[in-house]
């Protein structure tokens, strides 16, 4: 007897194990996913969210989520040098065509996002945090892990792990670094 010919009895019964019902929620949830190609790997993989609905996601959400962070800085040049940090780094991500977009916010706590679309918001208490170019692209290349695979955990929540695309490994070490950067004391 098959696997799918137990279970199909195990239905008829009502009576079904645990690992049945795990088996079962695991194909209602590839049912209610999508598949497409990873950037990343070139596999096929379980997506939530096609790259239009991303897209309409960010168009949403992220002006309600900058406004509660006060809008962006009126300092033209210093959104234009994270804009354009941010430009040439998008452009050697895995999908360099998503419409990438960089505010540096208003709101003085220690944040930085990005919305499933592309658009990021970097907030004035975490610039001020930084030292230099260096640590601003960890920054960006971080948010922009975020959108660089298909996958994303924050946004897909029925999706296959991200560290089968290794984004969740870059992620892990850039969160790593950067915890060493901002948790270090270069008096001592």
């Amino acid at each position: 007897m098959s696997r799918f010919d137990a279970l199909a009895r195990s239905l008829e019964r009502n009576r079904i194990t645990r690992r049945q019902a795990l088996w079962l929620l695991g194909a209602g949830t590839a049912a209610l996913s999508g598949c497409a190609a990873s950037p990343v790997t070139g596999k096929t993989i379980l997506v939530g969210m096609s790259e239009a609905q991303e897209k309409l996601a960010d168009a949403q959400v992220a002006p309600h989520q900058f406004s509660q962070d006060l809008g962006a800085i009126q300092d033209e040049t210093v959104n234009r040098y994270v804009a354009e940090l941010g430009k040439r780094m998008g452009g050697l991500t895995h999908r360099p065509l998503m419409p990438y977009s960089y505010r540096v916010l208003n709101a003085n706590y220690v944040n930085a996002y990005t919305f499933p679309g592309g658009a990021m918001g970097i907030t004035r208490g975490i610039l001020a945090e930084l030292d230099d170019e260096a640590q601003l692209a960890a920054l960006l290349g971080h948010e922009l892990g975020h959108r660089g695979s298909t996958l994303n955990p924050d946004f897909r929540p029925f999706s296959e792990s991200a560290f089968s695309t290794g984004a969740g490994f870059k992620a892990m070490i850039a969160k790593a670094l950067w915890w060493h950067v901002c948790n270090s004391n270069p008096q001592t």
